[in-house]
């Protein structure tokens, strides 16, 4: 082979390995763009705030001392809410949702004290079935 042919095919390889250099480079800063999938246009809700403890007072004027004293839990709060509307079958279905019922199917609660003298409630709890 003379040396123009050599030079000429190397020329060529290298013109070659630098488009293939170019197309490498520009394909990967340029991905393709994903199609964006249309999002359904979703109804607009209207939920209504939940009522207050006071409007839940004056709708339950028998449990009002209860639903407005401020050291009770509003879980507690809750449970009765549910109790009364519903009965036994509410209370246990809102614990069911909530998570709290034993292996034996009794509700679990956590009493927190603000207090060290637990005795006066202990005899309380304990005569109360």
């Amino acid at each position: 082979m003379n040396r123009k042919n050599v030079t000429c095919l190397l020329a060529a390889g290298a013109i070659l390995l630098l488009a293939a250099g170019i197309f490498y480079l520009t394909a990967q800063t340029t991905p393709l763009a994903a199609p964006t999938p249309a999002l359904p246009t979703l109804p607009a809700l209207e939920l209504p705030p939940p009522p207050s403890l006071a409007e839940l007072a004056e709708q339950y004027p028998h449990l009002a001392p209860i639903l407005t004293d401020p050291e009770l839990d509003s879980v507690y709060k809750e449970f009765l809410l549910a109790y009364n509307e519903g009965g036994e079958e509410a209370a246990l279905e809102l614990a069911r949702r909530r998570g709290l019922l034993t292996t034996e199917g009794d509700i679990r609660i956590t009493l927190v004290l603000d207090t060290e003298d637990n005795a006066p409630l202990v005899v309380q709890l304990e005569g109360a079935d």
